[in-house]
């Protein structure tokens, strides 16, 4: 099972390597993983996967699997002083960047649009 979050800022992942790399982010870091060919979020035991904007900024957070993202999800909030919203969430789509390749399809829009789309 997954779910995806997104955060109410951009977070700039180069600002989170710094803090990582300073030892003030309590825990978490960008690892890169090289099975999947991609950095991630760890916290040591646990990982999230993001993408970011063409700024390199972090605007969606993915959780794969049995992974708890509580840890780094709640570092990230406390650390940049945001909220992180999930896809089952009201205001989550409210959030969606430009750039994001996730998008919420609901069977009203569907219903709404369904002759544009066939």
């Amino acid at each position: 099972m997954s779910t995806y979050y997104r955060p109410t800022t951009k977070i700039p992942l180069s600002k989170i390597k710094k803090l990582s790399n300073d030892g003030m982010l309590k825990g978490v870091e960008v690892v890169y993983n090289k099975e999947q060919d991609k950095e991630i979020l760890f916290d040591g035991k646990n990982y999230l996967h993001f993408a970011t904007d063409k700024k390199n900024n972090i605007i969606d957070i993915f959780r794969y699997g049995g992974n708890d993202e509580s840890k780094i999800l709640d570092t990230l909030e406390e650390t940049f002083d945001i909220e992180m919203i999930s896809e089952h969430d009201k205001g989550y789509s409210a959030f969606q960047d430009e750039d994001t390749k996730v998008v919420n399809i609901s069977l009203d829009f569907l219903e709404k649009n369904a002759k544009k789309i066939m």
